[in-house]
């Protein structure tokens, strides 16, 4: 058999996580740019932070999803050269022969195509990602509701309605669950992005499977299919599965299913069989007692399902624990502690009922399904890592901007964060230029200390002084030279130094 109904459950749901680091940056950048416009004071400062902010998430979202793709396109390769070994060793094994080198090349030309196709793919949906706007619950551009939810923080708090935190949690509240989407923008259709992921993915891996077993089919001289069997099978598909077909009859009957078997969609793939040779994996016998099972079903809480059914059920708890997951994301980025323990109680509670119910029913965890075709908790933790790295330098350049404004820096300025090192005590002090010129009162211990004690530093002249910036003084030095030209105290800074030294405490970077 091609691939088992464990398997193919473990890609679906493999299929799905990759699209998961995408959603999450997303949702935690929106909330933060939502929680500093509720922060704005004035219609004209935040218009001015809305112009900035807008264009830096659209530069940091092409940044991060560059970076992130190669990540995404690495873990598709991995799925897909796996499904396509499963599929021909399985077929080679159930016919009773190995593939030759010949044959293995042949595998490796289909996974590459496949490969290629969903890399295509992969970067076709994120070129087409938007929201569903809170307002309307139409998809919008991603750019179109970051401005839409500014918006509506903004006029939250300035109207005294609430705080910047709860602001940006009610502006983006419903983000969560399906607010990320991919947009047709022919027709107007827009699909979750992790669903959209998941079907795209899947669909290419059923593609390559069938190109595999068809291959295998012809090259081993088969003549008939048999279409696997699985516990809780969908309606459409039980009286079918399990069934030996001819190459017409199956090739009839698949044109005529509304979903064909093969697409990986569902849990039932076909594998090539020699007829009257190969017998049935599953006797009419066990079909039958897959068939009874399904429709006995359970009775959970006090409501009957089918087999079926409750696999459905499980997949809906687990689209809410996601949801749910997404809502503590944002309620951490807002800031709001209140509705954080609110958000993480109630994850708990999903988490509790999950367990509750694959235990009664038997079913394997998503976890479980995953570990089936080798996806790792650490394999999503890279993809997460990189996004947390990501978001750290993102942050990193979204202060460094702000310090650039507050202290009205020029824009060839270089600031560091982390004040560039000098060697202190070899430096010489133009006391003439300082003192008896500038008048600024300030000795050379002083101005050495302002260096040591500095929170930032900044490049100027094409790297020939270096600007030192301590809350009690600033000391420029020529580093050229090495030496400090000038220096002067906290009394005299000017406004735009005070403002940069504000912004320095208001992000910890002085106490």
């Amino acid at each position: 058999m091609a691939l088992t109904p464990e398997q193919i459950a473990g890609y679906q749901a493999a299929a799905e996580e990759i699209a998961q680091p995408v959603i999450e940056w997303l949702l935690k950048d929106i909330v933060e740019r939502v929680l500093e416009a509720g922060k704005m004071t004035s219609t004209a400062a935040y218009e001015a932070y809305r112009a900035e902010a807008l264009g830096l998430s659209r530069k940091d979202l092409e940044k991060y999803l560059k970076a992130q793709l190669r990540i995404t396109k690495k873990q598709a390769e991995q799925l897909l050269s796996s499904a396509a070994e499963f599929a021909q060793k399985d077929d080679y094994a159930r016919v009773g022969v190995w593939a030759t080198e010949a044959d293995a090349g042949s595998l490796l030309q289909l996974t590459e195509a496949a490969v290629k196709l969903a890399g295509e793919q992969l970067e076709n949906i994120t070129q087409t990602m938007g929201m569903v706007s809170p307002a309307t619950g139409k998809p919008l551009p991603l750019q179109g509701v970051y401005r839409e939810c500014m918006d509506e923080a903004f006029k939250l708090v300035a109207t005294g309605a609430t705080s910047a935190s709860e602001a940006a949690r009610q502006a983006t509240r419903k983000l969560a669950g399906r607010g990320i989407v991919t947009i047709d923008y022919a027709s107007g259709i827009s699909t979750e992005l992790g669903a959209a992921v998941r079907r795209n993915l899947m669909g290419g891996m059923g593609l390559l499977v069938e190109q595999v077993t068809q291959q295998n089919h012809d090259v081993l001289g088969c003549n008939g299919w048999e279409i696997s069997a699985h516990a809780n099978s969908a309606p459409d598909h039980e009286p079918i599965q399990g069934q030996q077909y001819s190459d017409a009859e199956f090739q009839r009957l698949n044109g005529n299913l509304a979903r064909r078997i093969g697409t990986l969609n569902c849990g039932h793939v076909a594998f090539p069989i020699l007829l009257g040779i190969n017998s049935p994996q599953y006797t009419d016998a066990e079909l039958e007692a897959f068939r009874q099972d399904n429709a006995r079903g359970v009775t959970y809480e006090g409501r009957h399902m089918t087999g079926y059914e409750a696999t459905q059920y499980q997949n809906r708890i687990e689209r809410n624990i996601r949801t749910q997951k997404q809502r503590v994301l944002m309620s951490e980025a807002a800031g709001d502690e209140s509705q954080l323990l609110t958000d993480r109680i109630k994850l708990a509670r999903l988490n509790q009922e999950y367990a509750r119910f694959n235990k009664a029913m038997g079913f394997k965890s998503r976890a479980e399904r995953l570990e089936v075709v080798g996806w790792s908790r650490r394999q999503a933790g890279k993809a997460r890592a990189a996004a947390r790295s990501y978001t750290k330098e993102r942050e990193r350049a979204i202060l460094i901007e702000k310090l650039r404004s507050a202290g009205n820096l020029p824009k060839s300025a270089q600031i560091h964060l982390t004040p560039t090192p000098i060697d202190v005590e070899s430096l010489g002090f133009d006391d003439a230029h300082v003192n008896q010129k500038r008048c600024h009162h300030v000795s050379e211990l002083e101005a050495k200390q302002y260096i040591q004690d500095a929170a930032v530093s900044v490049t100027v002249w094409g790297g020939k002084f270096e600007r030192y910036f301590s809350e009690r003084g600033a000391a420029y030095v020529n580093t050229a030279e090495n030496f400090i030209r000038t220096a002067y105290s906290a009394e005299e800074f000017d406004e735009n130094m005070q403002a940069l030294i504000k912004e320095l405490k208001a992000n910890g970077l002085l106490g």
